[in-house]
């Protein structure tokens, strides 16, 4: 008897889950309705903002054959992810009115990218960015870039990449290209991090756009939420290897009037702030572990064993070239009053009975006393 009520017992549940099985739409319904946002392009308007909203759609996909399911252009047998804009005097209301024109719900969760228009930047950025902040369902990690022109024209080009311009551009500012000193990517959180503290300062990725790929090497500043100046790239390389550990970066310079490139391993970058006879000093002690990458000449066969080998005199004149650029990012940062080396930050750590009586001028009156040496790897 007790056997058969176990089977009858299976039985019934058997039946119920079965019955929930056919019954049940698990949710699909309400993701039908919901949009996923992948990214933002946020431009300013004369009377508020413009928002374009990249959208996942899978359903958009071509066939086998290579025609379009739905509408919507199409790039390597894929069509585009949709671009969906509104427009209002804030975000939300933006937002609100791109919603209105898809139907669906937009949810941020899922967004990693927001794109900041030169019409925006000339702005305080956090007077939009805050609703970022504050979005419950918004990730801090959320990339940020910068991008002259209009920020939806970048988010609506096409790419040979994929679907989605915006997973493009986030493999551009990928912790692999941060390692390598190629870009500066950054993150809401931590540009809201430098916005509020001690110097109101931080630096975002300029986009740029070549042919349909897109490149990060250019870096912009920003002081009080404001666009105030822009790197080149051999600049944010040189404010790379200051402020971040690089590994398997590229760097180039000229050996006896020969190009060759070095592929650094790793560095070891180390930053002391004092005030020295009321004069804040800033002493940076970079170590950069490198081997040979290639030669613009031909090299004898001996040398070509292993990249331990470098050409005579590279590594002294890598060290005064890498140094050179230091002091021009320098230089530059203290004629825009940028903090570019997060001085302040030190300055209110480290020394804050001078806090008050430097804090305005630090970016001006800092010192640098740097110290920059290449070593072979062995």
């Amino acid at each position: 008897m007790h056997a058969k009520n176990t089977v009858r017992y299976f039985l019934l549940l058997v039946f119920v889950m079965l019955f929930f099985f056919f019954t049940n739409d698990f949710g699909l319904v309400g993701a039908q309705k919901t949009a996923i946002v992948t990214a933002i392009a946020i431009d300013k308007e004369e009377d508020g903002f413009s928002l374009a909203v990249q959208i996942a759609n899978p359903s958009k996909e071509q066939g086998s054959g290579g025609g379009e399911k739905e509408g919507g252009g199409t790039q390597n047998g894929n069509s585009q992810y949709p671009c969906v804009e509104g427009k209002g005097k804030t975000v939300a209301q933006a937002l609100d009115e791109a919603e209105k024109s898809t139907g669906w719900l937009i949810k941020l969760v899922f967004c990693k990218l927001i794109i900041l228009g030169e019409s925006f930047t000339e702005m305080d950025a956090f007077d939009a960015l805050d609703y970022f902040l504050l979005d419950e369902y918004m990730n801090d990690d959320c990339l940020l870039a910068a991008v002259d022109g209009k920020a939806a024209e970048l988010l609506k080009a096409k790419t040979q990449l994929g679907a989605s311009s915006a997973l493009a551009i986030e493999k551009v500012l990928s912790p692999t290209a941060k390692s390598a000193g190629v870009s500066l990517p950054c993150n809401l959180k931590d540009f809201a991090v430098g916005y509020f503290g001690a110097s109101r300062s931080g630096v975002l990725p300029l986009l740029e756009q070549e042919e349909n790929f897109f490149k990060a090497e250019k870096t912009a500043l920003f002081k009080d939420g404001k666009r105030i100046g822009v790197l080149n790239a051999e600049e944010t390389f040189a404010l790379s290897v200051v402020k971040n550990p690089l590994r398997l970066a590229s760097y180039t310079t000229q050996v006896d009037g020969v190009d060759c490139t070095l592929t650094v391993r790793k560095t070891n970058n180390k930053r002391k702030f004092s005030i020295k006879e009321n004069t804040p000093v800033l002493e940076v002690e970079l170590a950069l572990y490198a081997g040979v990458k290639d030669n613009a000449k031909s090299r004898p066969i001996e040398d070509l064993k292993d990249l331990g080998n470098l050409p005579s005199g590279a590594l002294a004149v890598a060290s005064q070239s890498l140094a050179s650029q230091i002091e021009r990012l320098h230089q530059k940062c203290k004629t825009l009053g940028f903090d570019a080396f997060e001085a302040i930050g030190m300055l209110q750590k480290h020394e804050n009975d001078y806090f008050e009586e430097f804090k305005e001028t630090l970016p001006e009156r800092l010192e640098l006393d740097l110290s920059v040496r290449f070593e072979g790897l062995r």
